[in-house]
């Protein structure tokens, strides 16, 4: 065996890590604040029980965190009715529930887009 993969492979069963990314690696795959963005949205549609709404971008980190959505791969498009979206872009027509830069999580009581 290659040493490298070795070391790599003693170092994971050191760790004992039951996520496949060590901190500093979840760290770097997004900013703090975005994470928290994004689990907050997870945390409000899960206890709603509703559909999460993402901008395509955001899908992945949507899965990471435990959430469910459609938006990850292919052509964004946020079509829901009740729904808590998580998007960068504007939603006029729902409530801004929290927002983080240009990131923001929205309330979506009747269609989100028109």
């Amino acid at each position: 065996m290659n040493k490298c993969l070795i070391i790599v492979l003693v170092y994971v069963l050191m760790l004992g890590s039951k996520k496949p990314f060590s901190q500093q690696s979840e760290a770097a795959l997004a900013s703090p604040t975005k994470k928290e963005m994004v689990q907050e949205a997870i945390d409000l549609a899960q206890d709603k029980n509703m559909v999460l709404g993402n901008d395509w971008g955001l899908g992945h980190l949507v899965f990471f965190y435990g959430g469910t959505t459609k938006n990850h791969s292919g052509i964004s498009k946020i079509e829901c009715k009740d729904c808590i979206v998580l998007s960068y872009e504007e939603f006029p027509k729902c409530d801004v529930l929290q927002e983080e830069r240009e990131l923001k999580i929205y309330y979506c009581e009747n269609s989100a887009k028109e």
